[in-house]
């Protein structure tokens, strides 16, 4: 079976160039000489290049005259080949279209190239997790290969629209006010620790800022390395009716609670959200869930709990490692332009010291702070207390492009929610 290919699409490309110079401009802007796949027509655009970036022109006679001089002339068909591509290209409005097929077919030939690579690879027992890491990247490189760049003028425009439109949120909403003030929302690209010591709250903040996307429309993958999902759902349901999670769950409902529950059910399973239940996760992982959400759900959120609990698998030490791991989530959110949040423990020293937690207290934190953009740090002095309700603090402790502060808000045992504290 032969290769994907389009021998008449690359011809009619070639035939364009020499027909119109200026064409080569649109051209190189979507395909390389690698994108051909006959040698030959691989070869003549490498001398079209070469000629274009010389500042001299690319006719017949000087493409014949540089591959003559190479020595391959004869080998790319001589000078009535060339000829002949430019007599049968009758038209170069199509051109646009013809590097796109022979784009999306040099895709394809990648994709078989590198499978047999992977097969190769796993047939010498090599390491599964690096395999499935270069499986998983492929598609997203060769889309990522192919995007556009941006004219700074274009930029500036956009910028100055999103001024003069006033708009506040440029992220994904929280239903906590002023946290989307002091940030804007969850920013596409952006790493986002969120940090506290055990039974502090992070893993409810972490579901709140889910729910309310999923509930805002936004997709959402969660990446679970404590919690079943059934227990995240019901939890979930119990922040969404503001109901007590212990009796949800035994069942011990009021009729009030009952209709409650029968009107809510149906919207509520139809939220975007993705579950994994993970009882051993590396970074490989990782990305390989993150890529296939992406790709299969167009997620826009991603959540991970949490950092201390996944498998190291690099560094010599424990804060290398970890390192390891917040330096590819860093990457991660970038190439798939989503917030991703990361979990993470905090050491015991503030509570020793009985203050409120800083950068320093992050465990083994190795480059959480650095790769970082946003940090925020869930802290409840009062969770030992038999109250329902308390008062915890959301510390803004690092903002890559904004402020930071300390934002109060009320903790509900009961229903593990946080609500807005209404400022005197």
């Amino acid at each position: 079976m032969k290769p994907p290919q389009h021998t008449v699409a690359e011809q009619e490309i070639l035939g364009s160039i020499l027909t119109d110079n200026n064409c080569i401009v649109n051209v190189s802007s979507i395909i390389t000489p690698e994108c051909f796949y006959k040698k030959a027509h691989k070869n003549i655009y490498d001398v079209m290049l070469l000629l274009f970036d010389s500042q001299n022109e690319v006719d017949i006679i000087t493409v014949s005259d540089k591959l003559n001089a190479l020595g391959i002339l004869a080998e790319c068909g001589g000078t009535h080949y060339l000829t002949t591509l430019q007599k049968e290209t009758f038209s170069t409005a199509k051109l646009e279209s013809h590097c796109n097929i022979v784009l999306e077919k040099f895709k394809l030939r990648e994709i078989i190239k590198h499978s047999q690579g992977y097969i190769e690879q796993a047939s010498k027992n090599e390491d599964s997790g690096e395999i499935l890491e270069r499986v998983s990247s492929l598609p997203v490189q060769l889309i990522r290969d192919n995007t556009s760049d941006l004219a700074w003028r274009d930029v500036t425009h956009d910028v100055m629209d999103l001024i003069d439109s006033k708009i506040e949120m440029t992220g994904i909403a929280t239903n906590i006010e002023r946290l989307n003030k002091c940030t804007g929302g969850l920013q596409s690209g952006d790493l986002i620790i969120l940090a506290g010591r055990p039974s502090h709250g992070k893993s409810a903040l972490a579901m709140q800022f889910g729910q309310q996307a999923a509930r805002d429309g936004h997709s959402v993958g969660i990446i679970s390395l404590e919690m079943r999902p059934q227990d995240f759902a019901l939890r979930c349901l119990a922040n969404e009716l503001r109901i007590d999670s212990r009796r949800l769950k035994s069942g011990n409902l009021s009729d009030v609670e009952t209709v409650k529950l029968a009107n809510h059910v149906g919207l509520f399973a139809e939220y975007p959200i993705r579950l994994k239940r993970m009882t051993s996760c590396t970074l490989y992982d990782v990305r390989a869930i993150a890529r296939m959400w992406k790709r299969k759900f167009n997620m826009k959120l991603l959540i991970i709990d949490y950092l201390q609990l996944m498998d190291l698998t690099g560094g010599s030490t424990t804060n290398e490692a970890y390192g390891i791991i917040t330096k590819g989530m860093k990457h991660l959110s970038g190439e798939l332009d989503i917030p991703v949040i990361l979990l993470s423990q905090l050491s015991r020293a503030n509570e020793k010291e009985h203050r409120k937690p800083k950068l320093s207290d992050l465990r083994d934190s190795g480059n959480i702070e650095q790769d970082a953009d946003l940090v925020i740090f869930v802290h409840n002095p009062e969770h030992d207390s038999v109250n329902d309700q308390e008062e915890c603090l959301l510390i803004v402790a690092k903002q890559r492009n904004g402020p930071t502060g300390t934002i109060r808000t009320m903790f509900m045992k009961s229903w593990a929610g946080f609500e807005n504290l209404v400022y005197e």
